[in-house]
């Protein structure tokens, strides 16, 4: 059997090779000796080459600090990418994945952050960029510590304390149990330390978190009264699109003391706050139960005629599009209002401008970066104006490129550009190509 040339090499080792060729030659077991002045260029194959060791910041605590000094030292575009690193940078894996889960949502918030604390397969920094603000369009002004930094140990506190909710039964703002109170702490990185998650979670998000895993424990603990201050847990339950039989179990407790018949208006206000926050949370099912639920005793259920245009802008301001459709729902697609509103009918037109804010569903969308709200207006609700101003004179258009939001003024530019406005078969404005 002919020798491999590795087999050579063994049965050759400890004699000594040729004068000419000792300073060239590689061994597989042992590292070469090279003449003096060749040892700084030297290769080993025994022993992995050591990087060179780079100046440690002054103070890096957190793994998104951490990641962000990696990634400032070792480009994206050039570093190596672990597996999963590759998976969570794919734009198509996460505008499928990641732009599904809401954020709003306890179960989905906790099975993102999950990838983060019990996989590791996402950084804080990505976690932070890829997430809330890539796929949901956050700021970076609404992470109440990201440049923590910058701001003094007051500013730090103020900022702790606005990020919890605050419970009226309690008098008191709610913190997770593990969490120290924020008064004992006296520096800056003490602070930081503690509530690390407000530089990577935005403090809306953040704070809806802790207040619907509050309703939960004290779901559990049966420490829920039944007297007006209870309200807050709907509310909350509601935001964090809480299980539903945990909405219906609250609302039974709020309602057997809040409902008096001589005052229809006591439990009429605590619903209309729990329906704000079920809208800003997404929350269809929670809506269904509270319409359903007290539309009796001179009670109207959810207001969809009167309020109706500020919980669609609100919606689309919020990126829930399917919250979108439920308040459409019924709406006459030629006319707009052009229906009465009838059982399970909204009807609630994407087109009507909100006299709150004086601008209609796709301004909100647009001045708030939601892209896939945008496209799912334009596709669906074809009869909406893209040229129509709000009470400014501004256009959707107009409101992207105001707030710096660039995805969305590219498209409605691109779409400004392409469709122009014609009347269909019935006599109704429709956006077509040209």
């Amino acid at each position: 059997m002919p020798v491999t040339t590795r087999s050579k090499r063994s049965a050759k080792r400890g004699a000594p090779p040729p004068k000419n060729e000792q300073a060239n030659r590689v061994e597989d077991s042992e590292p070469v000796v090279e003449p003096e002045p060749e040892q700084a260029n030297r290769v080993e194959d025994s022993e992995p080459a050591v990087e060179p060791i780079l100046p440690e910041p002054s103070f890096i605590l957190t793994a998104a600090d951490k990641c962000a000094a990696r990634l400032a030292e070792h480009p994206s575009n050039v570093r190596d990418l672990t597996e999963p690193e590759q998976v969570i940078r794919n734009k198509l894996i996460r505008d499928l994945a990641l732009t599904r889960c809401n954020p709003w949502k306890l179960s989905d918030l906790q099975s993102v952050l999950n990838l983060r604390n019990i996989y590791g397969v996402i950084p804080d920094i990505d976690l932070k960029e890829c997430y809330f603000m890539k796929a949901w369009q956050f700021r970076e002004d609404e992470f109440p510590l990201a440049n923590w930094r910058e701001m003094s140990v007051e500013e730090m506190k103020k900022a702790v304390k606005d990020a919890h909710p605050y419970f009226q039964q309690r008098r008191c703002r709610i913190y997770p149990p593990d969490k120290v109170d924020v008064d004992t702490l006296e520096t800056k990185e003490a602070i930081v330390r503690a509530y690390s998650e407000l530089t990577y979670v935005p403090e809306a998000v953040y704070k809806t978190a802790v207040g619907g895993a509050h309703v939960l424990r004290s779901l559990k603990a049966k420490k829920i009264e039944s007297d007006y201050r209870s309200s807050d847990y709907l509310s909350w339950a509601c935001r964090a699109n809480l299980d539903t039989s945990v909405i219906r179990e609250i609302a039974d407790i709020v309602e057997g003391f809040a409902f008096d018949p001589d005052e229809p208006n006591n439990i009429k206000e605590w619903m209309s706050i729990s329906v704000d926050f079920a809208v800003k949370g997404g929350n269809v099912e929670a809506l269904e139960i509270l319409d359903d639920r007290y539309m009796f005793d001179g009670l109207d259920g959810v207001d969809y005629r009167g309020r109706g245009p500020e919980y669609m802008t609100t919606a689309a301001g919020m990126g829930h599009d399917a919250l979108i459709d439920y308040l459409a729902h019924g709406v006459d697609t030629q006319k707009g209002w052009g229906r009465p509103v009838t059982e399970n009918v909204r009807g609630v037109d994407p087109s009507h401008l909100d006299e709150t804010d004086g601008w209609n569903a796709l301004h909100a969308a647009a001045y708030h970066g939601r892209i896939r709200t945008v496209k799912h207006l334009v596709e669906k609700y074809d009869f909406i104006d893209i040229h129509e101003e709000d009470e400014s004179g501004n256009t959707a258009l107009d409101s992207a490129e105001e707030n710096g939001r660039t995805e969305c003024a590219a498209f409605l530019r691109e779409l400004v550009s392409t469709r122009r406005e014609c009347l269909d078969e019935t006599g109704q404005k429709r956006l077509r190509e040209f």
